[in-house]
This record gives C-alpha cells, structure tokens and sequence, in this order.
C-alpha cells in the first residue's frame, strides 16, 4: 500500500468466501536535507536547518528542534522520527582562520600636511579609499578603513581615525594703560586654547597679572 486508506479483501476458504477490510495509514518518510559541506571563518556561525513537517528532529549534539546554530568545525548529523519511519542527514562544516590585520600611522593632521597610514597583514588589502598598497598617503582628516580577504573568503576589517588639527589661535590684545597707583593689571587673552596659554612673565592661563611696563607677549603651541 502506498497510500492511506481502506482496503476490502476477500477470504477464501473452499467454495466460501468472506469479505474483510482493512485501514492503512501510510506515515511518509520524513525526508530533509542539509545542504552541502560548509566552510565558515572563524568567529562566524552557520544556520543548519532541517525543514520537515510534523517530524521531531534530534541533531548530533542532543538538541532537538528544526534548526542550530553552528560555530566549530566537525561533522552534524540530523535525525528525523515520523510515527516510526526515520531519516537523516549529514553534512560536514570545516573553518578557516581569518586574517590578521593592524593599522598603523598618523593620528593627527595639521592644516596644508600630509602623513601615512599602513597595514599589515597576511592577505590582500582593500581601504575605504579604494587603494590596495599596504601604506596609504592622507592628505585629509577623517576616518580611513581597510579590509584584508584571504583566499577562504573570510575577512578582517580594522579603522584607523585621523584627527584634523587647526593652527593655534590667539585673539589680538589691546595695549593697556597701568596706573602707578595700582600694583597689577589683569590681562585676559582670547585664544583656542586658553589653558595651555604662556605668557613672557612665565604665568600661563587665560588671566596674567601684569606689575611691571614694558613690553608682553604670550605665546600658544600645539602639535601644528
């Protein structure tokens, strides 16, 4: 019988005869399949499912269910039970090594400059730039990316950001006017960076007291 129903029959017996029937339920082979061998990169998983219906499935690693998540290399199997009719399926999944990948070069580019950024690694480089050398020339600020792809088609991606500086700024300073009476000035200075400002008397900060006439300067360095 390949399919369910009911199904009379006679029984004979010399010159009589009686007529039977019987009911067949036909459970179909739960039949599934997993696909072919796999290979994932390291750190990556793989989605196995075996997709049949109304079949408890049990995989090789005791869970049941319709799916796993796969993150290791080695040989999965799936088992699948309907009313007693059985059927698997095995698939192999193997792992390749991602790439190494570290960037290196300038964190800071001044007004009109220029400087490099470099990666090392042991498969072929694609940066955000669409460049493929190992060492790049930035004449911009911004934030540079490069993926390394090896053979096995896994992928290593790392970024490297480039700070834009600006020149130092101070603001000009008017000449001012000291009473003799009075035993200092408090000059104040505007500036990009008020904190790491120095003034000749040897003060530094935004605020110096000037006690003396003469002549002052205050200066502001940074990596520009």
């Amino acid at each position: 019988f390949d399919e369910t129903g009911v199904y009379p029959f006679d029984l004979i017996d010399g010159d009589c005869s009686t007529e039977f029937q019987v009911e067949v339920e036909v459970t179909l082979i739960p039949e599934f399949e997993l696909g072919p061998d796999l290979n994932i990169c390291e750190g990556t998983s793989v989605l196995l499912e075996a997709e049949v219906i109304d079949a408890t499935v049990t995989w090789s690693d005791g869970s049941i269910g319709s799916n796993i998540s796969v993150f290791d290399a080695g040989t999965y199997w799936a088992l699948a039970e309907n009313n007693g009719c059985f059927f698997s399926d095995t698939t192999e999944i193997t792992s390749s090594a991602v790439p190494s990948l570290t960037l290196s070069g300038i964190e800071s580019l001044c007004p009109g400059e220029e400087g490099t950024v470099s990666a090392l690694s042991n498969a072929p480089i694609v940066w955000s730039t669409g460049e493929t050398e190992a060492e790049i020339l930035v004449t911009q600020p911004g934030l540079f990316a490069a993926v390394a792809t090896n053979d096995a088609g896994c992928s290593a991606q790392q970024t490297i950001f480039v700070i834009g500086l600006g020149l130092p700024r101070i603001d000009p300073i008017d000449d001012l006017l000291k009473c003799q009476e009075k035993d200092f000035i408090l000059v104040e200075a505007e500036s990009s960076d008020n904190v790491n400002l120095e003034w000749s008397d040897g003060s530094s900060g935004g605020t110096a007291r000037i006690r003396n006439v003469g002549l002052f300067f205050v200066e502001l360095d940074n990596e520009c």
